[in-house]
């Protein structure tokens, strides 16, 4: 089962941060302007 090698393990660790993170800057940005616009 755990045949997956630490560097393969931690290149998709990174690919599926940057990509949360990617994913988390597109929806906070406009809930963040709303919230800009409501103060």
């Amino acid at each position: 089962m755990s045949s997956v090698s630490p560097a393969s393990a931690r290149c998709t660790w990174a690919l599926n941060a940057s990509f949360c993170l990617l994913v988390w800057r597109n929806i906070a940005r406009p809930f963040a302007h709303q919230v800009e616009t409501l103060i």
